[in-house]
C-alpha cells in the first residue's frame, strides 16, 4: 500500500514492483543529493528472531552507511525485569520446550509472533505437556491452550502476587533450593501481601489453582513473559522462580 500524500491517511494499492522500484529510486536520488546513504534511517521492533529476521539490516549494510534507530517499545519492558532477577543469562534453548511437563505462556502469541517455537510447544502438548495460557485476549495460541486464564488488561502483576502469597501461604516453596540459588528471596516474600485482593470475581479460584497446580515439575523451563512494564515482569518471574521447576516437591 502507498499513502497518498504525506499524513493523508489515504492509501492505494499498488504492486510489489512498483514498490521496489519507488524504494530504489529513493535510495539513488538520496545518495545522489547528499553524497552518502547516511539520510537513510532503518527502525524497526525486534520481531520474532527467526532465519529471516536480519534480512534487513543485511540489505541496509550492502548498500552502504545508513542510520540504525536502536530500541523498541515492547523489548524493553521484559528485558529489564528479566536482568534484574536473573542477571545477563540467557534462557534454555527453545528446543527443551519439547521437555516440558507444564507450559505457562503469559502475555505472548507465539502462533503469530514465534510461529518457529509454536511447532515445539504443540510436540510437548502431544506428548502430554498441558499449556496454559494467560493474556487478556483470546489468541490463537490461547485457542489451543488446555486452560486459558483470561485475565483484564494490566492486572499480570496482580495476579503474579497472588499466586506468589498462596505459595507461600501453603508452604510450596522449595527452601533448599533457594538457599542455594538465589538472592534476596526472604526480602521478596517479606513485601508480599499475604491476603492479596482479587481484582474481579474470576481471579481468586485461577490464582490458587494455578499455584498448586503441577507446573513445578523439574523439567519445566521457566516462563519468559512479555510484559506492561519492568515491575510486572518482575513479579511475574519471580513467583516462578521462587518455587520453581527446580522443586522437587511432589503436588496433585
Amino acid at each position: 500500500m502507498r499513502q497518498v500524500g504525506r499524513s493523508s491517511g489515504k492509501w492505494e494499492r499498488i504492486s510489489w514492483d512498483e514498490a521496489f522500484d519507488i524504494i530504489a529510486k529513493q535510495i539513488l536520488s538520496i545518495k545522489e543529493e547528499y553524497g552518502s546513504t547516511l539520510p537513510i534511517c532503518l527502525n524497526k521492533y525486534s520481531g520474532n528472531f527467526n532465519l529471516l529476521n536480519y534480512c534487513v539490516e543485511g540489505m541496509m549494510s550492502s548498500i552502504g552507511h545508513t542510520t540504525r534507530a536502536t530500541g523498541t517499545p515492547c523489548w524493553p519492558a521484559g528485558i529489564d525485569a528479566q536482568t534484574f532477577d536473573f542477571g545477563t543469562i540467557w534462557n534454555n534453548d527453545p528446543e527443551d520446550l519439547v521437555n516440558s511437563k507444564y507450559l505457562i505462556i503469559w502475555g505472548a502469541n507465539p502462533a503469530w509472533c514465534s510461529v518457529h517455537s509454536m511447532y515445539l510447544i504443540e510436540q510437548a502438548q502431544r506428548q502430554g505437556c498441558k499449556v496454559v495460557v494467560i493474556d487478556p485476549t483470546l489468541t490463537q495460541t490461547a485457542s489451543k491452550a488446555d486452560w486459558y486464564i483470561q485475565i483484564k488488561a494490566s492486572t499480570d502483576g496482580a495476579l503474579a502476587l497472588g499466586m506468589a502469597s498462596y505459595i507461600l501461604e501453603h508452604d510450596l516453596v522449595d527452601r533448599n533450593w533457594l538457599q542455594q540459588n538465589a538472592k534476596g528471596y526472604e526480602e521478596y516474600f517479606s513485601n508480599i501481601c499475604v491476603k492479596t485482593s482479587p481484582l474481579n470475581g474470576r481471579r481468586r479460584r485461577p490464582a490458587s489453582r494455578q499455584a498448586s497446580s503441577r507446573h513445578w515439575h523439574r523439567n519445566t523451563p521457566r516462563p519468559s513473559p512479555q510484559t506492561s512494564g519492568s515491575d510486572t515482569g518482575c513479579s511475574a518471574i519471580q513467583t516462578a522462580v521462587r518455587t520453581s521447576a527446580a522443586s522437587t516437591r511432589s503436588l496433585p
